[in-house]
């Protein structure tokens, strides 16, 4: 079983904080670490050679958006990455879906014709059209790929250029995603958890501190909150980790990513070091 994180609030973006996360990640044993992609985060492509030096097995999952590099610089990217870092770095194809307000800012800045990248369904098309440059001129050369896939395109788009889609917890119980989850020929899944580990029923229903990250529309419009708070797989260790068995025995699933917004995550580095058996 391989467990996945994403990083979100959890270690800082400094030099030194991407570095103590490769430290601590790989000390628990995670097979990788997806670092994502908006117009607002870091860019950590110069923090990668610091990352990798202090972790021995741990994968980068490098997250791009097809509009915003050619196949061109991207086959540049990873063939150089594959000489210095062997299998060290990994590739998430970011397809389509993004918050309004950051889309709104992207079309303003993108230099071409902004109705290739105006609606999602669009940004899923270029990002076909993108991949089928990249991985056939990549060919057996190309890194480990993932996509994170919330929706029929973007299944289809994972089934056919894909090592991995990339699928939230609660689609296993939308018939949608069940269908299109039995679709997936080619590509298998990894599917994200936010485990809620307490050990006692009385610390389960007590507040749980988050972090938060505030985005604001418009002037006109009060700021958003995004957290994710539901919490599928809950329990103390043992009955979490019995839990993500039978998840996996049921579905055939051996990968997941844990993404979560809870402030202590030590509880989830144990899970991922004392589950790990890739």
């Amino acid at each position: 079983m391989k467990f996945h994180w994403m990083h979100r609030f959890d270690f800082g973006d400094s030099e030194t904080e991407l570095v103590q996360m490769a430290r601590d990640l790989e000390r628990a044993k995670a097979y990788s670490v997806l670092l994502t992609y908006s117009i607002i985060s870091t860019d950590y492509v110069p923090f990668l050679q610091s990352m990798i030096r202090v972790s021995k097995h741990l994968k980068f999952m490098m997250a791009f958006r097809a509009y915003t590099m050619s196949p061109e610089y991207a086959i540049r990217f990873f063939n150089t990455m594959n000489v210095h870092y062997k299998n060290r770095v990994t590739f998430n194809l970011v397809a389509g879906k993004m918050l309004e307000d950051e889309q709104k800012e992207v079309i303003d800045m993108y230099n071409f014709d902004e109705s290739l990248i105006n609606t999602v369904e669009k940004r899923i098309e270029l990002a076909d059209k993108w991949a089928d440059k990249f991985f056939n001129k990549m060919g057996d050369q190309a890194p480990i790929s993932y996509t994170i896939a919330n929706s029929p395109m973007t299944i289809d788009l994972a089934n056919k250029w894909t090592d991995y889609a990339i699928i939230n917890d609660s689609g296993l119980e939308e018939s949608f995603l069940k269908e299109s989850i039995n679709k997936l020929k080619n590509t298998k899944v990894v599917l994200i958890i936010d485990p809620l580990i307490r050990e006692t029923k009385e610390e389960l229903d007590q507040d749980i501190a988050y972090h938060y990250q505030e985005w604001t529309p418009n002037k006109y419009e009060k700021p958003y909150v995004l957290e994710k708070r539901e919490h599928l797989i809950r329990g103390n260790m043992e009955e979490v980790k019995q839990e993500i068995r039978d998840i996996s025995k049921k579905y055939g699933i051996d990968d997941f990513m844990i993404v979560t917004s809870q402030k202590n995550i030590s509880s989830l580095l144990k899970l991922m070091e004392e589950m790990s058996d890739w």
